[in-house]
């Protein structure tokens, strides 16, 4: 049974590493802002908020089953099978949504998203790269390769603020900022297969185990059929607002929230996807013993509470008085709208790695219902502001406040799932 200090230890060696990757943010975004215009991060906030939400559930979730099965001869041989049934998704689902674009394309016009005009048709590859780096992922928090997904963040700050700094100075416009947003997932991918080419190989070249394959997509279709569409209204919540705002607003406005949320938003879910990594596995590891895995829990609630009352002391700071001086004086109006943001982040930080426990236990079901509502809550909020042609800070606010409450009640309710244990019977072997 590993110690809570080996848990404290691979949070601090991934918390380290999105510090680090955080201050490269910090230091090549005040150049961005002055080489390109709050218009062009708009289109850029558009382009991302699709790709991530596609992304995040193109490869059907069969990434977050990898990290279940024992580590047993047996176990190793599903995780290879789930590993491919997770780039088999991607692929197939980037290739139908670019025939989809295609057909809309040229048969609809540009239809709601006709702020990316042509970009359009680069969301297909940022969908399969992201896809595909999150199964990469998923594969080293399993090894427990913490130090590699510690310089992570790091490598893609740089290889991203890299590009979009060169494409500024080249005056590429909005292609420099997109060039650089596919830089990102393309840097994880060139991390995470170095050590893993003969895993990856392996996994997806068995033409003669296809009845296992369609095996375990059955045995794990709790994944594709539960925890897609949950982890889809999760990640909705997170970037549906983006596209809300572009019906509403300007592109400028865009840019405003853009910017706001790269701020104070970004940095907050790269740490908890961090601490989210290693309480999946942790969790997952103690799950036959609820003693330990409610102490787990409790520790880690505690932990997350102690730690946001200086991280949200200085992010309202920060908000206040650090983005124009940083960003420049055209980005003024995206103080307002982060500090608008900080209720709904602050319950986000608080519950979203506890989340993960519906995961563990199989009861995906319950987070899904929730997700549903809080989305519906979320849009409600920025509709209504938007339609009433409030200040877009005014939006923020009203939407941020609305959603706390339900942000807070999945806490006991995460509690609720992981005291009762596992009621669902896992196949042999963890399978």
């Amino acid at each position: 049974m590993r110690k809570i200090p080996h848990i404290l230890r691979a949070i601090s060696i991934l918390a380290t590493g999105t510090v680090i990757g955080q201050v490269v943010s910090l230091l090549t975004m005040p150049i961005i802002t002055r080489l390109y215009s709050p218009g062009d991060y708009g289109v850029l906030g558009i382009y991302s908020s699709i790709v991530i939400v596609l992304g995040s559930v193109a490869g059907s979730k069969f990434d977050s089953a990898i990290l279940l099965p024992p580590h047993t001869a047996s176990g190793e041989k599903t995780v290879r099978g789930l590993f491919r049934l997770s780039v088999v998704s991607s692929v197939a689902v980037s290739v139908v949504l670019l025939v989809v674009i295609i057909f809309f394309h040229y048969f609809w016009g540009e239809g709601p998203f006709s702020s990316l005009g042509s970009w359009i048709f680069l969301v297909p590859l940022g969908v399969l790269l992201t896809s595909v780096s999150a199964a990469l992922s998923a594969v080293a928090t399993r090894e427990g390769a913490y130090k590699q997904l510690g310089i992570l963040s790091p490598v893609q700050k740089i290889s991203s603020g890299g590009v979009q700094i060169a494409g500024g100075f080249a005056g590429a416009g909005v292609a420099g900022l997109i060039a650089g947003a596919i830089a990102q997932p393309v840097a994880t991918i060139g991390l995470l297969i170095k050590g893993r080419w003969r895993f990856v190989a392996t996994s997806l070249r068995r033409p003669s185990e296809q009845r296992e394959i369609l095996r375990l997509a059955s045995e794990y279709r709790d994944f594709p059929l539960v925890s897609a569409p949950t982890v889809l209204l999760n990640t909705l919540a997170w970037n549906s607002q983006v596209l809300v705002l572009a019906w509403l607003y300007t592109p400028d406005d865009v840019g405003f929230y853009s910017l706001a949320m790269g701020v104070v938003g970004l940095p907050l879910n790269i740490i908890l996807s961090a601490v989210s990594q290693v309480y999946l596995r942790e969790s997952a590891a103690r799950k036959s013993d609820r003693t330990a895995t409610k102490r787990l829990f409790v520790q880690l609630l505690i932990g997350l509470f102690v730690v946001s009352i200086p991280v949200f002391g200085i992010l309202a700071l920060a908000s206040q008085v650090l983005i124009e001086p940083l960003f420049g004086s055209e980005w003024a109006a995206a103080g307002l709208i982060a500090l608008s943001l900080l209720p709904l982040l602050w319950g986000r930080f608080m519950a979203t790695t506890l989340t993960t426990t519906f995961t563990v236990y199989r009861r995906q079901v319950w987070l899904l219902w929730w997700q549903m509502v809080t989305l519906l809550v979320t849009s409600l909020g920025y509709v209504v502001g938007g339609i009433n042609e409030l200040a877009i800070a005014d939006t923020v606010a009203l939407a941020s406040w609305m959603s706390l409450p339900l942000y807070l009640l999945i806490i006991p309710l995460s509690y609720y799932v992981m005291s009762k244990g596992l009621s669902i019977p896992l196949p042999r072997d963890g399978r």
